[in-house]
C-alpha cells in the first residue's frame, strides 16, 4: 500500500456545473435522434409521470433512482457511437458554458497543489470523460450507461453513483488502484444533502450552493462555503 494521499473529492452536478446533467443528457440525445421507438417510449414515460405512477414508486423506493431509470430507458436501442458523438456535443454546448467558476478554480488550484482529484458523480461517464480529459483528471467514479452489441440497453451499468453508493464505489475503486486516502488531510465538495456520506468521509468539507437556495446544513460541521449565482 502506498503512503496515504491527500485527495479532493468533487461531486459534479450543481457543484462543478450549474445543473443536473444525467437526465438532461438523455433529453439532449432524444431531441437529436429521429426515432419512432424513442418517441413512443417518451410518450409512455410522460404518461407514467403525469399519472403519478413514477412518483408513487419513487416514494416507495427512495434510493432506487426510479425516475432516472425511467428517463434512461427512453434511449434503449440508440446507437453507441451516435450517443458518444452527442455526448461530446453536450459537453461543449451545455456543460462547458455552465461551469461554476469558483468550484472549477478550486479544483485546478488543488490539483496544482498536489491533491489527487477524484470525481464522484451520478452523472454519466459518457460525457464526464470529456471534462476529465480537459482538466487532466485520471480518477472519475460515476454512473454508467449499459451497452450491448453497440446499442444502448436503456439500463444502468452497475450501481447508480448516488447516496451511500458513492462511498462503496470509492472504496472499491481505491482498493483496485491501491490508493490510500489521508482522510484528515483531504477535502470534499458537494451541493447536496444526499452527499453527506461523501462529505463526512474526510475531515475538510466545502458546501457549494446557489445564492438564495435552501440551507440544509449546519455551518459548524463544515469548513467553508462556495456560493455562486447565475
Amino acid at each position: 500500500m502506498q503512503n496515504p494521499e491527500k485527495v479532493a473529492l468533487f461531486d459534479f452536478c450543481e457543484t462543478l456545473v450549474k445543473f443536473q446533467t444525467a437526465d438532461r443528457y438523455v433529453l439532449y440525445v432524444c431531441n437529436s435522434i429521429d426515432s419512432k421507438g424513442i418517441n413512443r417510449k417518451a410518450k409512455l414515460y410522460n404518461w407514467c409521470r403525469n399519472t403519478g405512477l413514477i412518483g408513487v414508486v419513487s416514494h416507495l423506493f427512495p434510493y432506487a433512482s426510479i425516475n432516472k431509470r425511467f428517463v434512461l430507458w427512453r434511449l434503449k436501442g440508440a446507437d453507441e457511437a451516435v450517443m458518444d458523438n452527442l455526448a461530446e456535443q453536450y459537453y461543449e454546448k451545455q456543460i462547458r458554458p455552465n461551469f461554476i467558476r469558483e468550484s472549477v478554480s478550486e479544483l485546478v488550484s488543488l490539483k496544482e497543489s498536489g491533491y489527487r482529484i477524484i470525481i464522484l458523480s451520478g452523472g454519466y461517464d459518457i460525457y464526464l470523460r470529456y471534462f476529465a480529459d480537459e482538466y487532466g483528471i485520471s480518477d472519475v467514479i460515476s454512473s454508467s450507461i449499459a451497452f450491448r452489441n453497440n446499442r444502448c440497453t436503456g439500463l444502468l451499468n452497475g450501481p447508480d453513483c448516488l447516496w451511500g453508493n458513492k462511498i462503496m464505489m470509492l472504496e472499491s475503486y481505491c482498493k483496485a488502484k491501491h490508493i490510500e486516502i489521508d482522510k484528515g488531510g483531504s477535502i470534499a465538495f458537494s451541493d447536496s444533502e444526499s452527499d453527506l456520506p461523501m462529505l463526512k468521509y474526510v475531515s475538510n468539507r466545502v458546501i457549494v450552493h446557489r445564492l438564495g437556495s435552501r440551507r440544509w446544513y449546519d455551518r459548524k460541521d463544515y469548513t467553508r462555503e462556495i456560493t455562486w449565482d447565475n
